[in-house]
């Protein structure tokens, strides 16, 4: 139970291993797997571990809060209709299972951005949390479109980038794989490429990128 062995750490028992477990699960696990569940959502930036590990902390904190009416329940109440089970099942929902689901609503709310709009009607700016436009563009793509990504020596590549697409959230691989390349000929319409055809462009390869919309390229394909 979390209160008598916090209570024995405070009276100056040595911790034992188990102890240094119970820990590391009871205040950092509920947070490493919020934040794991919301970095899916939203990319993040780069930290040293002293910051991921207080940032581990304070989403378990927000967990913990948000069952805090059940942990008194089970610690301090001891209610009789609670049997070894259903407490060691409630446990699990708290450590595990609450925080994905809280990680994938936080994660909702980002990428619709609801928080920044309501700040921003009450007139205050806010900096966004994610790190680069590069994240921020890739991020928001939510269906398939049109590339045309121009290279440091001037050539480009036009291409399809769909469901089985990938554009790397690294910050030191910045690659791009596009699924489908096509051409683009005098009259700009693009003709797909027999056989088809993908390909695997590095960061440092790319000058920019041009995004298009699949509805206004479809009719040209």
């Amino acid at each position: 139970m979390i209160i008598p062995i916090l209570g024995q750490a405070r009276g100056g028992i040595a911790l034992t291993s188990f102890d240094a477990v119970f820990y590391a699960i009871t205040f950092l696990v509920p947070g490493f797997v919020m934040d794991l569940t919301l970095s899916i959502f939203v990319p993040k930036r780069q930290e040293d571990l002293q910051f991921s590990l207080l940032r581990f902390l304070t989403l378990s904190c927000v967990n913990y809060a948000v069952w805090s009416w059940l942990i008194y329940l089970i610690f301090f109440t001891e209610p009789a209709f609670l049997s070894v089970f259903y407490t060691a099942l409630a446990v699990a929902v708290v450590v595990f299972i609450s925080p994905i689901l809280i990680g994938v609503l936080l994660g909702y709310f980002s990428q619709k951005e609801w928080i920044k709009k309501i700040l921003n009607r009450l007139g205050l700016n806010t900096i966004s949390s994610i790190p680069t436009s590069w994240d921020y563009k890739f991020s928001k793509i939510n269906e398939s479109v049109w590339l045309i990504v121009t290279l440091k020596d001037g050539s480009t590549v036009a291409g399809y980038f769909g469901t089985n697409s990938f554009a790397s959230s690294i910050h030191s691989e910045r690659d791009l794989y596009i699924e489908e390349i096509y051409k683009i000929d005098a009259n700009e319409s693009w003709e797909r490429l027999i056989p088809p055809c993908s390909i695997l462009l590095k960061g440092e390869e790319i000058k920019y990128i041009e995004f298009r919309s699949d509805k206004q390229e479809e009719a040209n394909v």
